[in-house]
């Protein structure tokens, strides 16, 4: 989602538009926050390493759960959306399919 100002425009687009996906690098608690309310099986937690750390991002997923009293849906989004979203199995493998 990246910058401030496009947040909002960025979750809509996501919540209207199948094939979008939204990514909480380098964007505020109440960004995350906003696509965790709107869209929550199309985010993923990004950190846009090395330019933000990684430890701050973890942060901020877990201070949106905790203040939503959503952990299940935080571990989804720390993962779980990406492996569904790419198909990919428990043992990290991507299972190919056709493009629909």
């Amino acid at each position: 989602m990246g910058e401030v100002m496009s947040t909002k425009y960025a979750v809509d687009v996501a919540h209207r538009v199948r094939n979008i996906y939204l990514d909480t690098s380098i964007c505020s608690y109440n960004a995350v926050k906003r696509a965790v309310t709107a869209c929550l099986d199309k985010t993923f937690m990004g950190c846009d390493y090395p330019f933000y750390k990684f430890e701050m991002e973890i942060q901020k997923q877990r201070l949106v759960a905790d203040d939503l009293d959503v952990h299940q849906e935080i571990a989804d989004i720390m993962g779980g959306n990406f492996a569904r979203a790419f198909d990919i199995d428990g043992n990290n493998n991507i299972q190919h399919r056709p493009f629909s």
